[in-house]
C-alpha cells in the first residue's frame, strides 16, 4: 500500500527573526560544516532574506534593484564614459 504524505514548503528565513538567532544559525554552519562553502553561502542567504523581510524570497530571489557603484558615483558627475570590463 502506497502512502502519500502531506508536504509543506519550509523556508527557515520565515523563522529567524532576531539578530541572535540569524548568529546562532551562522554559527551552527559552520561548526558543523566549515569546509562547505555553498551550505555557509546558502545561510547568509537565508540571513539576508531573513533581514530583508520579504524583498527577497524563494520566487524572486533577486534584491530590488539598487544602484552600482558606477552608477552611484556618476549619478552626478558629466563623467560619460563607462567602467572597462577586464
Amino acid at each position: 500500500m502506497r502512502r502519500i504524505v502531506e508536504t509543506f514548503p519550509y523556508d527557515v528565513a520565515d523563522h529567524l527573526r532576531t539578530p541572535q538567532e540569524m548568529a546562532a544559525y551562522l554559527d551552527a554552519w559552520l561548526s558543523e560544516a566549515p569546509d562547505d562553502t555553498t551550505g555557509i553561502a546558502r545561510a547568509l542567504t537565508d540571513i539576508a532574506r531573513a533581514k530583508c523581510g520579504s524583498g527577497l524570497s524563494r520566487d524572486n530571489p533577486k534584491p530590488p534593484y539598487a544602484p552600482t557603484l558606477w552608477e552611484r558615483l556618476t549619478r552626478h558627475s558629466s563623467v560619460k564614459s563607462q567602467p572597462r570590463s577586464n
